[in-house]
């Protein structure tokens, strides 16, 4: 006869925190060898024994939740490309300056 399974209540809420689910094939299941029974070598039934015990019942998997989505905030990004373009705006403003200061110091028609 074989021993039976030392589960301790810590185990199985960790690995409910870590995505594991009851049974393979449940909702959320993640693949092969992240369930409780299977992590256990337990059929579902013995699962469901498993679960009845007072620290567990009605304990779920924690399901990491990816977002569809991503968040932009117009606002920062229209101030970013602002920023962006006023640095540009300046850098070529005073290139120019700089062109017209040269010009003016020493002028064609004073070389004549």
């Amino acid at each position: 006869m074989e021993e039976p399974v030392k589960i301790t209540i810590s185990a199985v809420l960790s690995a409910l925190e870590n995505g594991f689910t009851r049974n393979a094939g449940d909702k959320n299941y993640l693949g092969e060898g992240k369930s409780i029974g299977e992590m256990y070598n337990l059929n579902k039934t013995q699962v469901a024994l498993l679960f009845k015990n007072e620290k567990l019942k009605g304990k779920k998997t924690k399901v990491a939740q990816t977002p569809a989505f991503i968040i932009v905030d117009e606002e920062d990004s229209l101030q970013i490309d602002l920023e962006d373009s006023i640095e540009e705006v300046t850098e070529t403003a005073n290139i120019i300056t700089n062109e017209l200061v040269e010009e003016e110091a020493s002028p064609d028609w004073l070389a004549e």
